[in-house]
């Protein structure tokens, strides 16, 4: 009778599943592939020839002599193949796990045997869902790849697709779960190797807890492409600045190595226990403030645009910046972003920190021939090329690293040879115009893919109308059978994975943004009417363009003939009146007249439209309070039009200045004698600044609304954020209030007048010699018409402050010649000086110096402009104010100096200008840490290496005892470690309560660290006052790891503290079994009592620990 454990279940039969396969089609591709190199006779004569060669048992030898191959099993097929000598050698050599990426046939053999010892291994009856679907797609292409040796034939293939969803009995699953779990155990599987990457797991266990499904999956993905990963001198710098720093911005353009490099170090956080979260956007950054754990890493592409500057992105990133800066305090943020992008006028915020960006395409950091060539290598070591086309390769810059790995995973570009590297566009593109005629279920799995944002999952095909729609259309326009079941284009993108697609959970994407862009190009190029139809909105924004608004940048747009302008315009007036109507105001093509005419003309044909423009709908935008939760004076037209739950069609228009569009739709409105009056469309006018928008609005409405509020926001307010001059002229005449204090949600806002929102920088604009006249104009109108230069809002704040937070200098000059107070401070004693030395704005703090400013004024907590530079790493701010006078020693309230903050943070370039300029090197802060030690405390070994070059003394402790090595074992720096012991630090120096490094190492788990002060000499008993040595500590919290370390290299196994305890004692007491199984392997004294007569294993009895109860009564415990 079966055991229980043995019943049938969807997760046995997936089980069950995966044996058949092993078993079955496995196993008879290998039969094939052995009678296609020998036949049965001339195996038998090879057996007698080469006896040695094939050692064998007489079983095994019957079996052979028999002439059957379908008795033989894999062990015995797999040595015949890999020892007859026919089948080349996989690049990793047989015995070894192969390359991902390699596809040969020995390879696949390898991977087949793999296979059956992994599951021969395995003590699992069952299978979960996800597993099983992993370990089949491996098992499908293994045996695919297989069959296309043999030939033409797909019998094994039918085969696995019929397995994979037959009706299996209870009964028929019993025996293949038996097969599995006694199938004999190979020998060869036992690799130090193995026992390595066991041991990596298990470090990053922790970790994995916090990981979802997906999450799993897209590491597992990184995984893979990080086996050919070669770490470069960009890659080091990376490296290097996100360890000394909370966020890092890796610049370079498409196709350069930037995902690969944060993918390559994100994986090495997670392997050390980080939490690595890959996010998209900045809005999942801030959900997870609340939730937020210590060692936390999030990583993200293309943060603000992929193809072009994308303004609702980068708008939510502005919006969000105070809470940012706060969340860096605590995790680490590494992104991904092109070039032209982060070149783009309008970027703000954390963009513009240059301390946060790594350009690895600068002439230092981009690929020099050597690395070039060992990328090259790594994915082949077999060069096909001559010495001249090789030189040729390694000069290419563009893309060299994707190419080289899209190169060696397709044959057909092999064929191609330099040509796929010096025109890789063309090649690809010649590709896919070639599935159009030879390959259409491939063309037209990639159209679904375009069409469905590159976000595909098969299932989802029938489940909407708009899906469905767009799947039959597809099918229609490749010349497939409307009749095509979904899982058969699954199956075309299955095998397509690894150069044109990759599948991360359900879901298939593009393998690469290059993949991606030439293949849009390429269908939008091809069917540009069934693109302005088909395509997702937010597509057409991004990658449909006109000539008169293509982007030079953007090699890949497609570019709209004249022809498809109606097509388009038709679209986005369909749009206008759906849920995305953001992606059609930010369409540059609506302010093309052609486009705007179109709109205009199916307005007419259908003028009940006219009415629904005044309807109010919920943007599909972030709802987050956003800009009623900021705390700086940011207002851009985004965050204005989420002031609002709701807002109409037309607001939207007339907010993002499709002014003459608007003005007709007014007119028509007018016409049918529809009220346009109220006040949210009246604030939408005033964000735009039109006066013939304003015209249509009557002079007593007008002065109703200026003493009305939008969202707590006046008229004059909206004028003066937007600059709009012109029209705030017309309001002053209405006699408005120029002084209006602003009341509302925000205490931030709170009191803020016209002129500190003219004073501060709205959102950036591509002219911004425009933008800056305009916001000259606006400040000396308010100012001519009686605004008060001095006036504070709440938190202290005037309008000098804002202009010098954003480094606006002509706005700066403009309030100090009409009377600005130089050094007058916010509430929490931030001036001007601070404000503009805080973002490193040096033409503004050379202008408030020249203008008398305080270069010593400090806020509240101390810190004066140095400091705040200095913390920032502004290393042309810090010189600035040296050359002016600034204090460099000057401490803020709890003895924190410029040195102490400028290691604090890792910033090399300032500590060397201060220590140049006499900084105190050794000064310390009132607990008495020095420059040296908070740099210790952070790992900031080039700071570290620069203080001790310039004299810091390496012992110097704070007033407990501790210093710069203890402080650096305790957070387990060990490359800081072995710098300060190379420079002669104590390596028994011990805190006041005898704490020593070894101890403190031991205590919190860095077993490496331990290692290396062993190394060292570190006295391996020294103990603390209350008698707790290294190994005592180790055993109290279970790091069995370092307890087997220090017990290797001496450590008194039954070293007590004063009361008693021995390690043996308060490993039982704290329950640790794997601790307690080391010592009583090592000789531990299971009898050896607490002061209170309580014994080993008195406290396990006593606290429960039943397991080391056990060990402790079998190793003869009294």
């Amino acid at each position: 009778m079966a055991l229980s454990k043995y019943d049938s279940t969807r997760e046995t039969t997936n089980l069950a599943r995966i044996a058949r396969a092993i078993f079955g089609p496995c196993t008879d591709v290998l039969h094939d592939i052995l009678r296609k190199e020998i036949t049965p006779q001339d195996l038998k004569k090879e057996l007698k020839k080469y006896p040695d060669k094939y050692r064998i048992s007489q079983h095994q030898k019957q079996v052979v002599n028999n002439g059957d191959y379908s008795k033989f099993d894999i062990s015995l097929l797999y040595m015949f193949l890999r020892n007859l000598g026919s089948i080349p050698e996989h690049k990793n050599k047989w015995g070894t796990d192969p390359d991902p990426y390699d596809k040969s046939v020995s390879a696949n053999i390898e991977r087949i045997r793999n296979l059956r010892n992994e599951w021969g291994h395995s003590t699992d009856l069952s299978l979960s869902d996800s597993d099983f679907e992993k370990h089949w797609k491996i098992i499908f292409q293994n045996v695919k790849d297989l069959e296309g040796y043999l030939g033409a034939t797909t019998v094994y293939q039918d085969a696995l697709k019929n397995l994979k969803s037959c009706c299996m009995d209870p009964d028929s699953i019993q025996p293949y779960i038996k097969k599995l779990l006694w199938v004999e155990q190979l020998v060869t599987d036992l690799t130090d190797l193995k026992e390595e990457v066991k041991q990596i797991k298990k470090t990053i266990e922790p970790a994995s807890l916090n990981e979802s499904t997906v999450e799993r999956i897209i590491f597992e993905q990184w995984e893979q492409d990080n086996n050919l990963f070669i770490s470069t001198k960009a890659c080091k710098k990376v490296e290097q600045l996100i360890k000394d720093q909370n966020a890092v911005i890796v610049a370079g353009h498409s196709g350069s190595g930037k995902s690969a490099i944060i993918q390559h170090i994100a994986l090495k956080y997670r392997s050390q226990g980080w939490i690595v979260k890959p996010i998209y956007e900045v809005r999942e950054l801030i959900n997870y403030c609340l939730l937020i754990q210590i060692k936390t890493l999030f990583v993200l592409n293309d943060p603000i645009g992929k193809e072009s500057f994308d303004e609702i992105s980068h708008d939510a990133w502005r919006q969000n910046e105070e809470k940012l800066k706060a969340l860096l305090k605590k995790v680490k943020v590494l992104m991904s972003c092109r070039k032209y992008i982060l070149s783009d006028a309008r970027i703000a915020g954390i963009f513009t920190n240059k301390s946060y960006i790594v350009d690895i395409d600068n002439n230092i950091l981009k690929l020099n021939d050597d690395e070039k060539e060992t990328i090259f290598k790594k994915h082949s070591f077999v060069n096909k090329f001559s010495k001249e086309e090789f030189a040729a390769i390694v000069k290419i810059d563009a893309y060299f690293p994707l190419l080289c790995k899209l190169y060696f995973s397709n044959a057909t570009y092999q064929n191609d040879g330099l040509k796929f590297f010096k025109m890789p566009a063309v090649v690809l593109e010649e590709e896919i115009r070639n599935f159009r005629k030879a390959s259409k279920e491939k063309y037209c799995a990639l159209v679904l893919l375009v069409l469905f944002n590159n976000a595909l999952c098969v299932n989802d095909f029938l489940q909407e109308e708009t899906s469905k729609r767009k799947y039959k259309h597809a099918l229609e326009l490749c010349g497939m059978s409307e009749n095509t079941a979904p899982y058969k284009i699954g199956d075309i993108l299955e095998s397509m994975e690894g150069f044109f697609v990759k599948k991360i959970g359900d879901n298939f994407h593009f393998y690469h943004d290059f993949v991606m862009e030439i293949t849009t190009y390429v269908f939008g190029s091809d069917y540009p009417k069934e693109t302005i139809e088909y395509a997702d909105v937010s597509f057409l924004r991004r990658r449909v363009k006109l000539e008169d608004c293509k982007d030079e940048n953007d090699k890949f747009s497609i570019v709209l003939s004249d022809k498809y302008i109606a097509n388009l315009g038709k679209r986005l007036f369909m749009e206008i009146f759906g849920e995305h109507l953001l992606d059609v105001v930010l369409n540059p093509c609506m302010r093309n007249e052609k486009v705007r005419n179109i709109i205009i003309e199916e307005l007419n044909r259908n003028p009940e439209k006219y009415k629904m423009l005044l309807e109010k709908k919920v943007l599909q935008i972030e709802k987050d309070e956003q800009y009623k939760e900021t705390k700086d004076l940011f207002l851009s037209k985004l965050s204005f039009l989420n002031l609002r739950n709701e807002i109409s069609p037309i607001s939207a228009m007339i907010v993002f200045c499709h002014t003459e569009l608007s003005l007709y739709c007014f007119k028509a409105l007018k016409q049918l004698k529809t009220d346009i009056e109220d006040i949210s469309l009246f604030s939408a006018v005033c964000c735009n600044g039109s006066l013939d928008l304003r015209d249509f609005f009557s002079n007593d409405h007008i002065k109703l609304y200026l003493k009305d509020t939008y969202a707590c926001f006046h008229p004059i307010h909206l004028v003066s954020a937007f600059h709009n001059f012109e029209m705030m002229r017309q309001l002053i005449k209405f006699g408005v209030d120029v002084n209006l204090r602003q009341f509302g949600n925000n205490s931030n806002q709170d009191g803020c007048i016209p002129l500190i929102y003219a004073a501060t920088a709205n959102e950036n604009n591509k002219e911004e010699t425009s933008c800056e006249t305009r916001r000259n104009e606006t400040i000396k109108l308010l100012l001519s018409s009686g605004a008060n230069v001095n006036q504070c809002k709440q938190n202290g704040s005037t309008p000098l402050h804002g202009a010098c937070f954003y480094g606006l200098d002509s706005a700066v000059q403009l309030l100090l010649s009409n009377g600005a107070n130089i050094n007058l401070c916010k509430k929490d004693g931030a001036g001007p000086l601070y404000l503009a030395c805080q973002n490193g704005h040096d033409s503004t703090v050379q202008l408030l110096l020249s203008n008398g400013a305080d270069i010593n004024l400090c806020n509240k907590n101390g810190y004066g402009p140095l400091s705040v530079a200095c913390h920032n790493g502004h290393d042309s701010t810090v010189q600035l104010l040296l050359s002016n006078g600034a204090n460099i020693n000057l401490c803020n309230k709890n003895g924190y100096g410029p040195l102490y903050i400028a290691c604090q943070n890792g910033h090399d370039s300032s500590v060397q200008l201060l220590l140049s300029n006499g900084a105190n090197i050794n000064s310390c802060m009132e607990g008495g840490a020095g420059p040296l030690y908070i740099a210790c405390e952070n790992g900031h070994n080039s700071t570290v290496q620069l203080l001790l070059s310039n004299g810091a003394d390496i012992n110097l402790c704070k007033i407990d005892g501790v210093g710069p090595l203890f402080i650096a074992c305790e957070n387990g720096h060990n490359s800081t470690v072995q710098l300060l012991l190379s420079n002669g630090a104590d390596i028994n120096s011990c805190m006041e309560g005898g704490a020593g490094p070894l101890y403190i190492a031991c205590e919190n788990g860095h077993d490496s660290t331990v290692q290396l002060l062993l190394s060292n000499g570190a006295d391996i008993n020294l103990c603390k006052k209350n008698g707790a040595g290294p190994l005592f500590i180790a055993c109290q919290n279970g790091h069995d790891k370092i307890v087997q370390l220090l017990l290797s290299n001496g450590a008194d196994i039954n070293l007590c503290e004063k009361e008693g305890a021995s390690p043996l004692y308060i490993a039982c007491y704290k329950g640790h079994e794997s601790v307690v199984q080391q010592l009583l392997s090592n000789g531990a004294d299971f009898n050896k009592c607490f002061r209170n007569g309580a014994s080993p294993l008195h406290i396990s009895i006593q606290r429960g620990h039943n397991t080391i109860v056990q060990f402790l009564l079998n190793a003869g415990a009294d």
